[in-house]
């Protein structure tokens, strides 16, 4: 079984080509987990890219990357919130109002 994920965009696939891109469905993607249909079978999951890299994750360590992934998309939304906030503090015309 294969999961795309990373979808490219069309005017991108345009530009530049489909060489090297994982397609599916007419869609491209930049990357893909397979399970199952893997050497690894149900053991492990292999995680690929478009620059022909790939890793074996073993099945044990799900809860660990979830955990993980979800730790990293936290941190970047406090960062891209604190980003959206400095840029306010230097905007005269920004305003907040409490009654």
């Amino acid at each position: 079984m294969k999961y795309y994920f990373g979808k490219v965009p069309t005017n991108d696939v345009e530009a530049f080509g489909s060489e090297g891109l994982f397609e599916y469905d007419g869609s491209y993607y930049y990357n893909q987990i397979e399970i199952g249909s893997n050497p690894g079978g149900r053991d492990d999951f292999v995680i690929s890219d478009t620059c022909g890299r790939s890793i074996p994750v073993s099945t044990d360590m799900i809860s660990g990357l979830a955990r993980v992934l979800l730790d990293i998309k936290l941190m970047m939304g406090t960062i891209e919130e604190a980003e959206a906030l400095e840029a306010d503090l230097s905007d005269s015309e920004a305003v907040v109002v409490f009654e």
